[in-house]
């Protein structure tokens, strides 16, 4: 998967790091999402320092291919944005948990997330479906395989 170009000026990257920040992104996830250092984000924020225009550049590609976590819901996967890193965490290892469930068929794993809720950019709060009789028919649509959600191959 080839990144998007996206030309950004470097007041532009100024202007969508403080608006990230202005959304409630703390100064690690946006240097998280754009490339830069969190001391860096931090002295732009404050209008200490500005951007280059070959980091301006950096930041526009990086901010264009950001496309968040995948999350199941009882009819479909899709991107969602975690609010903290906490909830990022946990999202990843209950994908690492649903990879193994399709490569072994044991459940017993996923039960661990049961009950288990992410909270999402914006305050909404989404369960972790660890119903096999759910997943199963996700993986047979497949809808639950995220390299192809993320090469597009599925909708």
């Amino acid at each position: 998967m080839v990144a998007k170009r996206t030309a950004l000026t470097a007041s532009g990257a100024i202007d969508l790091i403080r608006s990230m920040q202005s959304d409630g992104l703390s100064v690690r996830e946006i240097a998280r999402r754009t490339g830069l250092g969190k001391s860096t984000v931090h002295d732009v924020v404050k209008g200490k320092y500005g951007v280059s225009t070959k980091r301006a550049e950096s930041v526009g590609e990086r901010v264009a291919s950001y496309r968040g976590m995948l999350a199941v819901f009882p009819t479909d996967v899709r991107f969602v944005d975690p609010a903290t890193a906490r909830d990022r965490t946990l999202l990843g290892r209950y994908w690492h948990e649903i990879r193994i469930w399709r490569q072994l068929g044991d459940d017993q794993q996923l039960a661990k997330f049961t009950g288990k809720t992410i909270r999402l950019r914006g305050g909404e709060r989404i369960p972790l479906i660890t119903d096999p009789t759910v997943l199963r028919r996700l993986d047979d649509a497949s809808r639950l395989t995220p390299d192809e959600i993320l090469e597009g191959h599925s909708p």
